[in-house]
């Protein structure tokens, strides 16, 4: 009869987190080929470790976790120890005696009675079992001793444990303050969760500066039946709940002692935090879910329909009802009067249009007809004015004059009127106008750049609004400009340098097609990608040396590796190259990366890592140095809302700087996009092509060649200025040298060199 497994766990952060840090990591199995493989367990304290440490340790316990689940054991290896060996080969590099963080780790799966691990460090793993003379004690590792401390994990102990056996693992530090025959009276007068709940919330309380993690769990081999002879409900508590209990656990007693003022708003937040905790895994949030990587799945349905049918009964009319009857009556009145009347002109136009048509093509011969009947239409008119009296034809010629007036009036007032409008609409443009400029000069006062580019943007459409039919109009909208145009000279913050020219390649060699350029030490180079030269310049002697890439033709990007004193150069979508001054020869360098389909654009080096970015695939590769390149990429970007399809250029300072071909920075940290946004600039970024930045320095470069400028902007966004200089044409790359504090510009084969303070 398979066995039961009991797990708690307890984990209490320190006050130092830079002296040590734990990661605790337990996954339930819940599919059927998981549970054929039982738990998986991992217990780190990393002392005096970097963030770059942590991370590592994570991502390894992850992929182990990840392997030991997917792959299946072999004739000679189970998949647990495939999982360590690919840990070992990953992990190499954290053990290198340079390292000052020591790490202390116990990796392990339990499957009914069976527990298989493996470890490292000073970690403690005690069995508690029922001896002769009461609870007796055995420490797994008193006498085991890694057989290769060059590696991870050197060696794999497995064992079967008896009937309601206890293990306790736990980091170093625990038994500074619980001795193992303290730990011994607690786990045999306690439950493990009891038992963990009581030795986390003892080191919680005693606030040491460290960290403490441990596991306790409780393997019963045989099925135990209560006398009621109902089955024992099945214990569906993993590894978050039991975290959670023990939080609770530790706020009852924080509130027995000093009950809290929103005690019952805090007992309603905690029902509602249950409630949810005990949706299925579809409902739940998905951050929620990300606490425990293999969830228990639970599958709820339910039908509801609802049959509410309102009662018949009639409500008096009110008075507003009744007066929209009568609107609604006189509305439908007038359109169908309206419809009347357009049904007597149609009519009336039909026939028009059909004399027309017989007096034009005198259809039947009809046309002599429809004359003779105009003509003595129009006799009968004249016969009856001539019948009428002198009074009745004086009054005929008044109605006529006054009718005339009239409408000859209301044409004059209608055309007055329109123009008056038309002058008010003027006057009341000029003055918004105006307004909109004064507004943007007390912006420009406060410093509120945003805003007031903003106002000036709008007074310059409202410009163009402005009608220029007289000399008058004209001259007010020349007034305008300038003003506006003033006004943004000042916003723009624009400065015109006079870089000085340092080499003019085309003078020694005028078949070059440099369009970028790059520093290794001093020295500057010069490459292009349809040219498959090195140009090397040497500032000090002003020498130019080339050296020829013919093996490898195109270049695209380049960066300096500080470490290796060497230039690493984009060569191919998936290819790089190095150059150093060492050989004087430009060679390929190993590369790899997780998807076939890699298309690299960028890249830049920092802290000896290269990063390279892939916008096919919507992601930034992280790659360590080898002896012969760069080993095989790990996805860095964790934000899924990270859009790299126009990536055009990178830099790095500790957080990630991306910039895109539409304008605008993506800033990412550890991974994830972090607020951030450039101010406005005028005129707007369009198609900028390089972002340069370092720790040392505040201010992120940005080269724009649409515009023949490079912007200023600090590590929050904030505009600083533009440098513009009237020998610039067509400038296509910048590079910075931060000892020498100078600015370096390539434009049509021309090097300029440009003072950054």
């Amino acid at each position: 009869m398979p066995g039961s497994i009991e797990l708690s766990e307890f984990f209490v952060e320190g006050k130092n987190p830079d002296l040590s840090h734990v990661l605790l990591h337990i996954t339930e199995p819940s599919t059927p080929k998981e549970r054929q493989k039982g738990y998986f367990f991992a217990l780190v304290e990393i002392e005096e470790g970097t963030r770059e440490h942590i991370e590592e340790l994570q991502q390894i316990i992850n992929e182990i976790e990840t392997g030991f689940y997917q792959m299946d054991d072999t004739a000679d290896k189970s998949a647990f120890e495939l999982a360590l060996e690919y840990a070992n080969r990953k992990g190499a590099h954290l053990n290198d005696p340079s390292h000052h963080a020591r790490i202390h780790c116990v990796i392990g799966n339990v499957l009914e009675n069976k527990l298989t691990f493996s470890y490292r460090g000073d970690v403690h793993a005690l069995i508690f079992y029922q001896g002769q003379e009461g609870v007796e004690r055995l420490n797994i590792l008193d006498q085991h001793n890694p057989e290769d401390e060059r590696q991870l994990f050197s060696s794999t102990l497995e064992g079967n444990l008896g009937d309601h056996d206890v293990v306790f693992i736990g980091t170093p530090c625990v038994t500074d303050h619980f001795a193992y025959d303290r730990l011994q009276k607690i786990l045999s007068s306690r439950s493990p969760r009891d038992s963990a709940e009581h030795i986390g919330r003892v080191l919680h309380d005693i606030g040491d500066e460290k960290s403490f993690g441990g596991i306790v769990f409780h393997v019963s081999t045989h099925a135990v039946s209560p006398r009621t002879g109902k089955p024992i409900p099945k214990h569906t508590q993993g590894s978050v709940t039991s975290l959670n209990n023990l939080i609770s656990a530790q706020q009852h007693t924080e509130e027995t002692l000093s009950p809290p003022l929103l005690k019952g708003m805090r007992s309603r937040i905690k029902d509602r935090w249950q409630q949810e905790e005990a949706l299925p895994p579809e409902k739940i949030p998905r951050k929620q879910l990300l606490k425990s990587t293999h969830p228990t799945p639970h599958r709820t349905t339910a039908n509801s329909e609802t049959n509410y049918r309102k009662g018949a009964s009639t409500p008096a009319e009110t008075l507003f009802n009744r007066i929209l009857v009568i609107i609604g009556r006189g509305l439908v009145n007038l359109a169908i009067g309206i419809g009347t009347a357009l049904k007597y002109l149609a009519m009336m136009i039909g026939r028009g249009a059909i004399m027309l048509v017989i007096l034009i093509t005198n259809k039947n011969n009809s046309r002599k007809e429809i004359v003779g009947r105009f003509k003595e239409r129009l006799e009968y008119r004249k016969r009856a004015v001539r019948k009428m009296s002198l009074v009745s034809k004086i009054l005929l010629v008044a109605i006529g004059t006054f009718a005339v007036l009239f409408v000859g009036s209301i044409a004059y007032l209608k055309v007055k009127e329109q123009r008056e409008a038309k002058e008010r609409a003027y006057l009341v443009l000029v003055d918004e106008i105006r307004q909109l400029k004064e507004e943007a000069d007390t912006k420009l006062v406060y410093n509120d750049n945003v805003k007031a580019l903003s106002l000036l943007q709008t007074a310059e459409g409202k410009i163009t609004e402005l009608p220029s039919q007289t000399e008058e109009q004209k001259n007010q909208i020349t007034s305008l400009t300038a003003e506006i145009e003033s006004l943004l000279q000042r916003l723009r913050k624009q400065e015109i340098v006079t870089p000085t020219p340092v080499l003019t390649l085309s003078e020694q060699y005028p078949e070059a097609k440099a369009t970028s350029i790059a520093r290794i030490g001093s020295d500057i180079v010069l490459f292009g990608v349809h040219d498959p030269v090195l140009y090397m310049y040497q500032p000090s002697i002003e020498r130019v040396d080339t050296v020829s890439h013919d093996i490898i033709p195109t270049l695209t990007d380049s960066v300096y590796a500080k470490e290796t004193e060497q230039l690493i150069f984009l060569s191919g979508p998936m290819t790089i190259a190095g150059y150093s001054k060492a050989n004087n020869t430009v060679a390929p360098r190993d590369i790899a990366f997780p998807n076939t389909d890699t298309s690299i654009v960028t890249f830049d080096i920092y802290n000896d890592k290269l990063y390279t970015v892939d916008p096919t695939n919507n992601q930034i590769y992280k790659h360590n140095r080898t002896q012969i390149g760069y080993d095989k990429g790990t996805a860095w970007v964790q934000d899924t809302t990270a859009d790299l399809t126009d990536a055009v250029s990178l830099t790095i300072d500790g957080d990630v700087y991306v910039l895109r071909s539409r304008g605008d920075v993506l800033k990412l940290h550890r991974g994830t996009i972090q607020p951030f946004s450039l101010a406005s600039v005028d005129p707007a970024l369009t198609n900028p092509t390089v972002i340069w930045t370092n720790t040392e320095n505040n201010t992120l470069y940005i080269l724009e060649p649409t515009n023949k400028r490079i912007l200023l902007f600090t590590k929050d966004g904030k505009f600083i200025k533009q440098l513009t200089a009237t020998e610039w044409q067509q400038p296509s790359d910048m590079v910075i040298d931060v000892e020498r504090q100078t600015l370096y510009v390539t434009d049509n084969n021309i090097v300029y060199s440009l003072p950054l303070q």
